[in-house]
């Protein structure tokens, strides 16, 4: 009796076990015909239909003063996010609008608001706070700072923070001469260690000494597409305008070093035909940078466009420089009034204008892009990984993931030697019925019968790189484990006999060239 007992439970055990790799096992191996399989799992979720809310309730973690003022500490707070978008601006007005008990409010946070979206690029996010932040005390931006930087960089999209005020840094004195730098997360030191070492490096360049900190450098993404950032540490031997410009100028030229698959700059400072010059126009600090006839021809000879390097020099310059509300840009005898961007995203083909001839850094928000990692086919049969700069903002949007997978590898993306598309031919934007999320963590795709129809002649192998291109992509998204797909809100048998759309697909990395 006890050994049938045993045989029964362990049969159980062995129903149980298949059940469950039925559901959430990668499906790409299909069996033969004539092998008996439990039946895929059925999923009680709901097709969407467009781009449906779904916010998901989390726990966030805002750094504030602690009660006695000392330090910076975690308080945990259950938010409903939006997984569609980036939450870093949910999170800052979470910190301005704190009432609890846990710790103290930010300085003055009546006067603290956004200026726009929070920016966020290759890692990299931009905070502009509105104009009555700059009723803080420098003491008490710095606070407010480092609290928006700890809080930032907990999300796992950011790694650093710059911070401006009404589109302009602020530096970190009353004269506006010492930059701050991208700012990372420190929740160690006490708060009169921080604000110690902030005011040390007002001294820090004195002519034996220089001041080395992290810079946030912008460069021409390939295609003329827009611009990419990345953080490098720079050193500078003297705290004034024009050198640290200087020194950002042979940053830009030196190249991108993390970032891949960046035309190179001109050498900028060699088709200066001035040196760099600080100016006043109508009461703002504009850098002036007055470059040789030869540089229009320069850039085209390295495939960047004049807007791109406009944008480039523009976002780097303001971004970290303290004071700076613009740049004026000459070109030969020319001063650039406009111009008129071409491959862009957004906005080819309109004129943007500057007013006195100044360009400010919201005027080329059009520009900014950050890298989606995106997943196509290989000659060998495998999935190759690639980085595509698309517009920043898009970069956590499953539809529009979705969408860069139809267009298929572009000549532009970093690592797209030799690489194929996964889509079946012909599929379109209007082929996505709608994506939304469920359970916090699955990915809900809704196709067309159209989509349907134009994957039967998908062979087997074409069929599996596709399914799990989609389900790489997309898990490649913060919280998305899984990925459930539906063809006009059902769940038929197969894309086309190979692979089971019912149940969920898990990330397949086995799938992917190493």
């Amino acid at each position: 009796m006890f050994s049938m007992k045993k045989y029964l439970r362990l049969t159980a055990l062995c129903l149980l076990l298949m059940l469950l790799a039925g559901c959430a096992a990668p499906q790409g191996n299909p069996l033969p015909s004539e092998t008996a399989t439990l039946p895929p799992a059925r999923v009680s979720f709901e097709a969407p239909i467009g781009q449906m809310d779904a916010r998901r309730e989390t726990t966030v973690q805002l750094y504030l003063p602690s009660l006695d003022g000392t330090r910076l500490i975690a308080v945990n707070r259950r938010m409903a996010l939006d997984p569609y978008r980036r939450h870093a601006d949910l999170l800052a007005n979470a910190l301005f609008a704190y009432d609890g008990d846990e710790a103290q409010p930010l300085p003055r946070a009546q006067n603290l608001s956004l200026q726009g979206p929070i920016e966020i690029s290759c890692g990299i996010a931009t905070v502009n706070l509105s104009a009555q932040a700059l009723n803080l005390s420098h003491e008490e931006l710095y606070i407010v700072f480092q609290s928006i930087t700890n809080t930032l960089c907990s999300c796992e999209a950011v790694q650093s923070v710059n911070l401006l005020i009404a589109g302009v840094q602020p530096g970190l004195d009353v004269a506006s001469e010492t930059p701050a730098g991208a700012l990372h997360l420190n929740h160690t030191d006490d708060m009169t260690t921080l604000w110690s070492r902030a005011l040390s490096q007002r001294n820090a360049a004195d002519g034996t000494r220089r001041l080395n900190q992290n810079v946030t450098l912008y460069f021409p993404a390939a295609g003329g597409m827009g611009i990419l950032c990345e953080n490098r540490t720079l050193a500078f031997s003297q705290i004034t305008l024009p050198h640290m410009a200087s020194v950002l100028l042979d940053a830009l030229s030196e190249g991108a070093k993390v970032l891949s698959g960046i035309p190179a700059c001109p050498p900028l400072q060699h088709y200066l035909s001035d040196k760099v010059a600080v100016n006043e126009i109508s009461g703002e600090r504009v850098i002036t940078l007055r470059f040789t006839q030869e540089f229009g021809s320069a850039l085209l000879e390295k495939g960047i466009t004049r807007s791109c390097m406009a944008a480039a020099l523009t976002y780097t310059l303001t971004t970290y420089l303290p004071g700076i509300a613009g740049v004026e840009m000459y070109i030969g005898e020319e001063k650039v009034q406009s111009i008129t961007p071409e491959g862009t995203y957004q906005g080819a083909g309109e004129t943007i204008l500057f007013q006195n001839g100044i360009m400010r850094r919201q005027q080329f928000s059009i520009f900014l892009l950050s890298q989606a990692k995106l997943y196509f086919a290989s000659e060998d049969g495998t999935l190759q990984s690639v980085y595509r700069a698309v517009p920043w903002y898009e970069v956590p949007n499953a539809y529009n993931l979705l969408l860069e997978l139809i267009r298929g590898p572009q000549y532009y993306d970093t690592g797209s030697n030799r690489l194929r598309a996964v889509m079946p031919p012909f599929a379109a934007t209007g082929d996505i019925l709608g994506t939304s999320y469920a359970d916090n963590s699955t990915a809900l795709v809704n196709f067309t019968n159209r989509f349907h129809d134009l994957c039967k002649d998908l062979t087997p192998q074409e069929e599996r790189l596709m399914v799990y291109a989609m389900v790489n992509t997309l898990t490649e998204l913060e919280g998305v484990s899984d990925v459930c797909f539906f063809i006009d809100s059902t769940q038929p048998e197969h894309f086309t006999t190979s692979i089971s759309i019912p149940g969920r697909f898990l990330r397949n990395p086995d799938i992917i060239a190493p």
